[in-house]
């Protein structure tokens, strides 16, 4: 058995992510651990600690990790529970309140990862950053588009049905 914890938004999601773990907790797992993307550098932040969450809490630098990558885990999750025979987690693709809240949840955060991609772009013209780095600009924006496009089509599927 094991417990699930997903956080994406603008806060700190490291408090958020161990207080999650710790309601957790009574189910008496031995390890735990915790996996954020930090948006200012992209890079991942991975901790893990056999034992009690304590042992996870003392391996952990107070880092100031903004989290924004809660819902591709969810949707990850989702997608390794089909593949290997579960159901998923069908209340956020169903068409009832929770799977319609959860588009439109998902398409505002689309919405403002787009205005994030824009303002790397345009900061990095005005500091003048390297060449290569409008790639990574150019590709954000594509990705961007590409998810809230999909996220739109997969709301406007629910809201039909």
């Amino acid at each position: 058995m094991c417990g699930i914890v997903a956080v994406t938004g603008y806060k700190k999601a490291l408090p958020l992510l161990i207080n999650g773990l710790e309601k957790l907790e009574y189910r008496g797992y031995d390890s735990a651990g915790i996996a954020i993307i930090n948006s200012e550098n992209n890079c991942i932040s991975c901790k893990k600690a056999e034992g009690k969450l304590k042992n996870l809490k003392s391996n952990l630098n107070d880092h100031n990790i903004p989290g924004t990558v809660g819902i591709g885990m969810v949707y990850l999750v989702s997608i390794l529970m089909n593949m290997f025979g579960g159901t998923g987690i069908s209340l956020i693709h169903s068409n009832g309140l929770f799977g319609i809240g959860f588009s439109l949840f998902v398409v505002a955060m689309a919405s403002l990862n787009l205005v994030l991609d824009f303002d790397f772009i345009e900061d990095g013209a005005e500091k003048g950053m390297p060449k290569y780095m409008e790639w990574y600009g150019a590709f954000a924006l594509m990705v961007t588009l590409i998810w809230l496009y999909m996220e739109i089509l997969r709301l406007l599927a629910k809201l039909r049905r």
